[in-house]
């Protein structure tokens, strides 16, 4: 697991995240930054267009998806990543889909409480 200071998300380590993470529930995690390959399965509803996280299997458990905090894009180079921001209960993730070799991964975590 490669860890680093400034997460890719958008915001430092141990700070607030920006507003658009949307969650409805308040926000105090302390997080860690990371760099690891998950599995995750997707839903994709075509009456709205739209592709989001079901769940996803981290170190042999399965976590359900239970809110999605935001999602957007990012141009890393030539390659476009789509960001999630979701909850499995009360263990909050921020997920990369890299756009052309199509695979997952685990930028930031938390496993404390909201």
């Amino acid at each position: 697991m490669a860890t680093s200071e400034v997460g890719r998300c958008g915001h430092k380590e141990n700070e607030s995240p920006p507003s658009d993470y949307a969650f409805t529930s308040g926000y105090n995690h302390t997080l860690l930054l990371m760099e690891e390959r998950v599995s995750v399965i997707t839903v994709y509803d075509h009456t709205k267009g739209t592709t989001i996280p079901y769940s996803l299997k981290w170190q042999g458990r399965v976590y359900t998806v239970t809110e999605l905090g935001f999602h957007h894009t990012r141009q890393d180079g030539a390659t476009l990543c789509h960001i999630f921001s979701v909850l499995a209960g009360s263990v909050y993730f921020c997920l990369n889909l890299n756009t052309v070799t199509l695979s997952w991964m685990i930028e930031k975590m938390s496993e404390e409480g909201i």
